[in-house]
């Protein structure tokens, strides 16, 4: 996968991960508040109902009261309760004795009293079509025994509770026994949930003598879950299409750098990565900016050395073709090594018996004689070993000069001298490909020294002895 496709995913997750949990919390806070409107709802009807069948007891009640009253005051029973029913204090009045028998009877009378609900014991009405419920008063004689009851009722029909609560969305019903499935044992009030429905059971008790079912809707969140449906599918295209173009201008700059980067591998040296902003990536086209200028100048250092090497090996070559001058040719060589290494000085020294002779200087004086053995140069001809580094604050490369192999005679090559080179310009160390360089000097100078000495033996001066150089100056 791309840098740019991770980055995408990156971006949409971080976008869209939010965005589900939220449309999730929305979903399911929604359909919560939901059902506790639906559970609001029914509760303000079961209140409403109950009020309303109370406020029926009572008035029964003090119609049933009224009625006692009258009796009490000597009205005839079945005149008394002609009176409760004429003023509408009920729909019917009843006056019994203490069998049950009616001692006198008014109003509506097409239920029959066994039928009838009672407010005071919380019985429910029997009767199919319409639900009587009825209040009752004891009578008393003048010693104080019972002489009966006074009783008072109203019918109350679904339409009745219906148009008395007027909850919105609250159905209101009567019913007359038990509900299927519905457990009310030892409970006023119910709760049945189904997946269409919510309702509430109020079971008859006491002022509240009539079994009501109020029902309404379960909470459709259907519609809500499609609306947040359609915004998280929404917002998830816009925020892929977001996360591509914002990912596409995180990453073009990248693609830049790294188109560059694959020129410059090709060989392309000018090639450049453009510096739009400069925040990270724009210091990273900067910084790959300056190396690809710092690559090419030293390519073109690398190139304009080779060429010289080139040139001062062709020198080298014609002059020790053309001369057995073993001055001459050592001239040139040491000439040539130091501008190939940029050394300031450089000296040539030239074997005499147990000692180190100095033939040929440059930028230095070339009368001295080392003992073999004895110091830096002395002990690179004595090991053959050639050794660069920093001695006595200076950088110094030596190599010593060994003459090609006579076998059987001289199967390793005999020892002719040393080459050595001093402070490097700069003040860097000389490194391992100075030393190359520098045996591949050594090695030329070996081959001429070895064609010189056969036509004529060396000229030796014998210089003053010193061990080595030894100040910091």
């Amino acid at each position: 996968m791309t840098l740019r496709r991770r980055l995408a995913a990156v971006l949409l997750s971080v976008v869209l991960g939010p965005l589900l949990l939220g449309a999730v919390a929305v979903g399911v806070t929604a359909t919560r508040l939901a059902e506790e409107r639906a559970t609001e709802r029914l509760g303000a009807a079961a209140t409403v109902v109950s009020t309303a069948v109370n406020t029926v007891c009572q008035r029964a009640r003090s119609a049933a009261e009224a009625l006692a009253a009258g009796i009490a005051r000597g009205e005839r029973p079945a005149a008394a309760a002609g009176l409760v029913a004429t003023r509408g204090l009920a729909e019917t009045a009843r006056v019994e004795n203490t069998v049950g028998t009616a001692l006198g009877v008014a109003g509506d009378l097409s239920v029959p009293v066994a039928q009838w609900g009672d407010c005071t014991r919380g019985t429910p009405p029997t009767n199919v079509g319409r639900s009587v419920i009825a209040a009752e008063v004891a009578l008393h004689r003048a010693d104080g025994s019972p002489a009966g009851r006074a009783r008072a009722a109203f019918t109350v029909t679904a339409d009745d509770l219906d148009a008395l609560v007027s909850i919105p969305g609250v159905e209101v019903t009567t019913v007359l026994g038990a509900l299927p499935g519905v457990d009310s044992s030892r409970k006023t009030e119910t709760d049945v949930r189904s997946a269409t429905l919510r309702m509430r059971v109020l079971e008859p008790v006491a002022g509240r003598p009539v079994r009501t079912v109020l029902r309404t809707p379960a909470p459709d969140t259907s519609a809500l879950y499609g609306a947040l449906s359609v915004v998280v599918l929404t917002a998830a295209g816009a925020a892929l299409v977001a996360a591509n173009l914002l990912a596409k201008a995180l990453t073009k700059p990248l693609a830049e750098v790294a188109a560059a980067a694959q020129l410059v591998a090709e060989g392309d040296l000018a090639a450049r990565a453009p510096v739009r902003v400069l925040d990270e990536v724009g210091q990273l086209a900067a910084t790959f900016n300056r190396m690809t200028r710092s690559m090419q100048a030293y390519v073109a250092a690398l190139t304009a050395g080779r060429d010289q090497l080139r040139g001062t090996l062709a020198l080298l070559g014609d002059t020790m073709s053309s001369t057995n001058d073993v001055d001459r040719i050592l001239e040139v060589v040491l000439e040539s090594v130091v501008a190939t290494t940029a050394a300031e000085s450089g000296i040539v020294l030239l074997t005499d018996g147990s000692t180190l002779v100095g033939r040929r200087a440059l930028g230095r004086p070339h009368d001295v004689r080392i003992v073999i053995g004895e110091g830096l140069l002395g002990g690179v001809a004595t090991t053959g070993e050639a050794r660069h580094g920093r001695e006595n604050c200076r950088t110094f490369i030596a190599v010593p000069i060994v003459g090609p192999p006579h076998p059987p005679a001289i199967p390793d090559g005999r020892l002719l001298g040393v080459l050595a080179l001093y402070d490097r310009l700069g003040g860097d160390d000389f490194d391992d490909g100075d030393l190359l360089t520098v045996r591949s000097f050594a090695g030329q100078v070996a081959v001429a020294l070895e064609n010189a000495l056969l036509h004529r033996p060396p000229p030796w001066r014998m210089p003053r002895l010193v061990t080595e150089w030894s100040s910091c100056g």
